[in-house]
Order: C-alpha cells, then sequence, then structure tokens
C-alpha cells in the first residue's frame, strides 16, 4: 500500500534515497544554495564593517539532508 498521505517514518526506505530524489521534487534545487549563499555574503557584506570583529550567526532549521550545513560551512568558516 503506497498511501501518500500516511507519514514515512525515518526507518523507511525512501529515507535513504533523500539526496538522490530530492533534486527531482524541487526545481531549481541545484542552484538553491548557491544563491541563498551569495545573497548571505551580499547581505554581511554591508553591514559587518559596522559589527566590529564579531562574527555573524545564522540559525539553521533543516528538514532534510544538511546540504545547507555542508555548503554554507565549507564557505564561511565563523
Amino acid at each position: 500500500m503506497n498511501d501518500k498521505h500516511i507519514p514515512m517514518s525515518w526507518d523507511h526506505p525512501e529515507v535513504e534515497r533523500y539526496e538522490e530524489t530530492i533534486a527531482l521534487k524541487i526545481p531549481g534545487y541545484a542552484h538553491m544554495y548557491e544563491m541563498t549563499d551569495r545573497l548571505i555574503a551580499a547581505h554581511l557584506s554591508t553591514t559587518q564593517p559596522n559589527e566590529g570583529d564579531r562574527a555573524a550567526k545564522l540559525l539553521i532549521v533543516g528538514a532534510g539532508g544538511g546540504q545547507e550545513l555542508v555548503t554554507f560551512g565549507s564557505r564561511h568558516k565563523d
């Protein structure tokens, strides 16, 4: 039975395929993190000079495979 109204559990086999299938479900997925990173970088470049040496803080509330942590974390070590 494949009822779309029944929530999947973390033990469901489809969970293991998340990284393979998410790009098929969201148009532009491959570019979403690049665009978001550029927007964040642009915002930080206009706001950070007034903040001194304090690092900006970003709260990431994810519900997927953690791609935002990989992308943003590798580009912004602080």
